[in-house]
């Protein structure tokens, strides 16, 4: 499969929980970030093309700040290793100049680039 991506991927530093807001209640954990989109492990379906309001809360403040918040859609979902557990691939399609540049400091702080073997 062609990794079409524009942007290098991070994976987190850190546990970072992504919440819907609309629904209230966690969507997944983050796995991988880009300023462009991310990757999430989450529980049960999501299916492609749903939108979501998020918000991503850090396990330790950045600059001042533990969360950030944006709209991001589901493109694609495959089963994890375990029952009810689903690696899910996300494009942020509403950002805040803000949360954008919260975001590009976050990714610019982490470690560990994605590299497919």
């Amino acid at each position: 499969m062609q990794d079409r991506r524009k942007t290098p991927r991070k994976l987190s530093d850190e546990i970072i929980d992504v919440f819907d807001t609309n629904r209230q209640q966690p969507l997944g954990r983050l796995v991988n970030l880009t300023t462009e989109g991310m990757m999430l492990v989450t529980t049960g379906e999501n299916a492609p093309d749903g939108i979501f309001q998020v918000e991503m809360v850090l396990e330790r403040p950045h600059n001042g700040r533990d969360r950030v918040s944006m709209g991001i859609e589901s493109l694609w979902s495959t089963p994890g290793n375990a029952p009810d557990v689903r690696w899910t691939g996300f494009r942020i399609i509403d950002l805040s100049l803000e949360a954008q540049e919260f975001v590009e400091d976050l990714i610019r702080e982490w470690r560990t680039d994605f590299e497919r073997p």
